[in-house]
């Protein structure tokens, strides 16, 4: 991030930071949920790009305790987000359901309604600006960025509307648009955020990324390699949103040992087609081309844990015999 554009971001927080605030003040004054939730959106929106500055911060640094770095750091700090502006439209529903069902008795009608369309107008343009300065792909990290630019101007026209609503229609319905605007607004918010939501917890939990199915996958190795015996022990995961790891096991006949360095370069070449941008593959040599003759002893072999997979290991009964007596002593 270069200087120019790092003075225009922290000058865009600071403006939705006002923003923020200045809604805050206003709902106090008007009582209008649709503005309260618009109020809690630019929030959310702050937090956004704050943990956009500390990602560009820190994302590349790694240590010993924490060899991939904070490239996580955007991922858990967008969910953690999502998760708090959840909470936050969930009171507002909340609170719009009691309105709604006290409004034959309570007077529910938002006073000063010309704060919400100031509010609205204020927070279209600061949308414009922010993505002019930073970029939609930049600050949706996970989830598409047209369903992020829909969820950012979902609230500031819903916020207009209502205003119209409740200044021009007659009384029964300006008794229960804000209510209703507002309900609508999470709504909207929530369609738009599910998908995010849903991604972040996904890449946290090490799953597949969609894009990639592991079967498809392991049959296209195959197929492309024909030297390759076997592959088993194949992991894909998500660092990021735009980073793909993998780790397999490969099984090689002892031929093939010299050129096991241009084999797994092409490989990695493959699997980077596919997305991935960092692939581990460990090698495990026989002594013949074997598919699943099992009679044959490897040259080089994995653990314990996956020497039951490979096509090259040696069953010896007398050998497990002595290692249940072993086990049992």
């Amino acid at each position: 991030m270069n200087s120019i554009r790092s003075v225009a971001l922290y000058f865009i927080i600071i403006l939705y930071s006002i923003l923020f605030v200045s809604e805050l003040v206003a709902n106090q004054l008007t009582h209008s949920l649709t503005l309260l939730i618009d109020c809690y959106h630019n929030l959310y929106t702050t937090m956004s790009l704050i943990l956009l500055v500390i990602g560009y911060k820190i994302s590349n640094e790694s240590t010993l305790k924490n060899t991939f770095g904070w490239a996580r750091i955007e991922v858990l700090g967008a969910l953690f987000n999502m998760i708090f502006f959840a909470a936050l439209c969930f009171s507002v529903t909340v609170e719009g359901i009691q309105s709604l069902a006290h409004t034959a008795h309570e007077a529910t009608k938002p006073s000063y309604p010309r704060l919400l369309i100031f509010g609205g107008g204020i927070g279209f343009f600061l949308h414009i600006i922010s993505y002019l300065v930073v970029g939609v792909h930049s600050i949706a990290k996970c989830g598409r960025p047209v369903v992020h630019v829909i969820r950012d101007f979902s609230s500031t026209f819903t916020l207009i509307t209502a205003y119209f609503v409740i200044t021009f229609s007659d009384h029964y319905i300006k008794d229960r648009a804000d209510s209703v605007f507002g309900i609508v607004a999470v709504i909207i918010l929530f369609s738009t955020m599910s998908s995010s939501m849903k991604e972040s917890a996904l890449i946290l939990l090490q799953t597949a990324p969609r894009t990639i199915d592991i079967h498809t996958l392991k049959k296209s190795i195959l197929q492309e390699f024909p030297s390759i015996l076997n592959i088993h022990d194949l992991h894909v995961w998500s660092l990021t949103s735009t980073k793909i790891i993998a780790t397999c096991h490969i099984s090689l006949p002892s031929q093939t040992t010299d050129n096991y360095l241009k084999l797994t370069t092409k490989m990695k070449a493959f699997l980077a087609e596919k997305g991935i941008s960092l692939a581990t593959i460990q090698p495990e040599f026989s002594d013949i081309s074997c598919r699943h003759n099992t009679a044959n002893k490897c040259l080089y072999i994995c653990d314990d844990e996956c020497e039951s997979k490979t096509c090259c290991t040696e069953y010896d009964p007398e050998e497990e015999k002595g290692s249940e007596i072993n086990e049992v002593l």
